[in-house]
């Protein structure tokens, strides 16, 4: 009895742990953004919206991407996190922030951002958080 029972132990492990593995197995690659680093990415209102050294957006689910970089200083070097706050998309850069009220096609700084340098963005009801390098954890 012992032994039907750790037999049925291990197969149920076994099928658990296979069945697991393939769901990560589905990955493949888009159409575009090869040619470096993305650093974050965010779906809105039916377009693929990625950060990278500029914004890039997609409505074809990646197959192809155009630059929607429309506002963001040329300061800007890495676009770290974007988030979405109701309309409006905000995205942390290295730089200071940036949001838009159109999903992404413009971009106006956040007043007092200018020069923040910022590793990542999150949103936790009507406040914004942002990690940055020398100014610790910021709230708006």
């Amino acid at each position: 009895m012992k032994k039907k029972n750790i037999l049925m132990l291990l197969l149920i492990l076994v099928a658990v742990l296979h069945s697991g593995s393939r769901a990560y197995a589905q990955w493949e690659p888009t159409n575009g953004l090869y040619s470096g680093d993305v650093h974050s990415i965010l779906y809105s209102n039916g377009e693929i919206i990625a950060g990278t050294h500029y914004i890039y957006k997609s409505a074809d689910n990646g197959k192809t991407w155009f630059m929607s970089n429309n506002g963001i200083s040329v300061n800007v070097s890495a676009i770290r996190g974007l988030v979405k706050i109701s309309t409006t998309l905000v995205a942390a850069t290295d730089a200071g922030v940036f949001y838009s009220n159109d999903n992404g096609d413009n971009w106006s700084q956040s007043a007092g951002t200018s020069g923040i340098n910022i590793w990542n963005i999150i949103v936790k009801g009507t406040n914004v958080f942002i990690s940055t390098n020398e100014n610790g954890i910021m709230k708006s």
